[in-house]
């Protein structure tokens, strides 16, 4: 078992998200967003001020006439993409190392973040219900766990870890839950909520292997984004798809299981020209 204590302690050192991300996921959150607002918080902020700007002036946003102002860029991306753009700018330096007590390289933890936030939008696409537009942020940081809890992961815990998943039959969250006692969706969940993000950031990231017990269209998003971005051969992961653990999910979002490798393809064909822009 893990000291729980600890792991707080541990995700307390997390440097913090911008002023402007956490202002801007609170605005988003909101059932009315003044885009005035928005525009505010993001001309204050000069760094991501350029990266926006840059965003919406890119491939990647599918923009025909060049974009000058923050509020031209805002209109043309939308609220979902401007707040994942400033979380991005928080959190991808170090989600962008290595986490080899889950068999990341470099890089693959952010790839496959921005595989399943991609995700999202072509889901959204197909799906019936209407979807919060922070669903794509909750996407983008629903591994951040696995940061804080893989500093607890010695070599020896890591080998009982594959043995309970190889020989017992485990997935890799019941084997964290059962042999850890916590495990990397709900302490991401944590950390979300450390950052002051809203509600539904928190428990999109925390029930992402188990919406069911999330109770929302939110949750059921981005447990499909992860499933999703699984099947993106340019940005792949040590972890197989296990279709059955997103089948309801696809069901209670209007779609068929069977859709899953057409959107994995779909996302894979915009991933590098969307990736560059958040590098």
């Amino acid at each position: 078992m893990i000291d729980l204590n600890a792991l707080i302690v541990k995700a307390r050192d997390l440097d913090p998200l911008p002023a402007s991300a956490t202002r801007l996921a609170a605005l988003v959150a909101r059932a009315e967003v003044d885009t005035r607002e928005v525009v505010e918080v993001v001309s204050l902020d000069q760094a991501l001020t350029a990266r926006l700007l840059r965003f919406a002036n890119s491939v990647a946003s599918a923009s025909v006439s060049p974009v000058k102002t923050v509020k031209q860029a805002v209109v043309r991306i939308g609220n979902a993409t401007v707040l994942a753009i400033a979380v991005a700018g928080g959190v991808r330096r170090r989600m962008k190392l290595s986490v080899p007590q889950y068999g990341m390289t470099e890089d693959q933890l952010w790839r496959h973040s921005v595989a399943a936030a991609l995700a999202t939008e072509e889901i959204q696409r197909r799906c019936v219900p209407n979807i919060p537009p922070e669903a794509f942020t909750a996407a983008l940081l629903h591994d951040v766990g696995k940061l804080i809890l893989a500093r607890f992961l010695a070599p020896e815990i890591v080998e009982l870890l594959a043995r309970a998943q190889g020989e017992g039959g485990l997935t890799r969250l019941q084997a964290e839950a059962e042999l850890l006692g916590v495990q990397h969706a709900e302490l991401g969940g944590l950390i979300a909520q450390l950052w002051g993000l809203p509600e539904g950031i928190v428990s999109g990231v925390t029930y992402h292997h188990t919406p069911e017990l999330g109770h929302s269209v939110l949750c059921d998003m981005v447990c499909v984004a992860n499933g999703v971005a699984k099947g993106v051969r340019v940005a792949p992961v040590p972890q197989p798809i296990r279709p059955e653990e997103h089948g309801d999910a696809f069901m209670r979002l209007g779609l068929k299981l069977e859709e899953l490798p057409e959107l994995s393809a779909t996302v894979g064909n915009r991933f590098l020209a969307v990736l560059a822009q958040f590098d």
